[in-house]
């Protein structure tokens, strides 16, 4: 098992507040290409949240905790009776089987984390979700990006494919390229 000693995105965004436009960009591009190594092989993670994103002290994004993961075939889940974890998608609530879709509604949850500082949504209950005005004030391709991981409709969501090859003006750059970006 790889150490990871840079502590998580939680952490992070606690002790630094809101990431810049490039470290976002950055991040999003090793966020989403685990996402997509992971939805390549059939495997929808189902627990994407703050705490389970964790950087390298070279500023590697790793994702972790697989605990929940579930084959596609095999995403069969009980519906939350109670309020769901913060990142998990709105499907969650009432949905018996997930799509991958839902991963890209978590992995879009702490993208918006990243570029705010804050939770995306002002209310987060059963019945109602505000979002927060500071997503819709988001400079650059950013926010398109946001929005087209948090829509409610499962069917409406971008792939992880469509946001590693959406247009954010310079393409986006992996530092490590060979680096998958996932710790078992």
């Amino acid at each position: 098992m790889e150490y990871i000693d840079g502590g998580s995105l939680y952490d992070a965004i606690k002790e630094n507040g809101p990431f810049n436009y490039e470290l976002c960009r950055l991040y999003c591009k090793q966020l989403f290409t685990a996402v997509s190594f992971l939805h390549s092989i059939g495997i929808i993670h189902h627990d994407i949240s703050l705490n389970n994103i964790l950087f390298t002290s070279e500023g590697i994004l790793k994702l972790i905790d697989f605990g929940h993961s579930l084959k596609f075939d095999e995403a069969y889940v009980e519906p939350l009776s109670e309020g769901p974890l913060m990142s998990w998608a709105p499907e969650c609530r009432y949905a018996d089987f997930l799509t991958p879709a839902a991963d890209i509604w978590s992995a879009g949850y702490c993208l918006a984390c990243m570029a705010t500082g804050r939770r995306p949504f002002l209310v987060m209950d059963a019945n109602s979700e505000y979002l927060d005005v500071r997503v819709l004030r988001l400079g650059g391709n950013l926010k398109y990006v946001i929005l087209g991981c948090l829509s409610n409709n499962p069917s409406s969501r971008m792939t992880a494919a469509e946001i590693l090859d959406y247009p954010w003006g310079l393409a986006l750059q992996l530092l490590y390229p060979a680096d998958v970006c996932l710790l078992a």
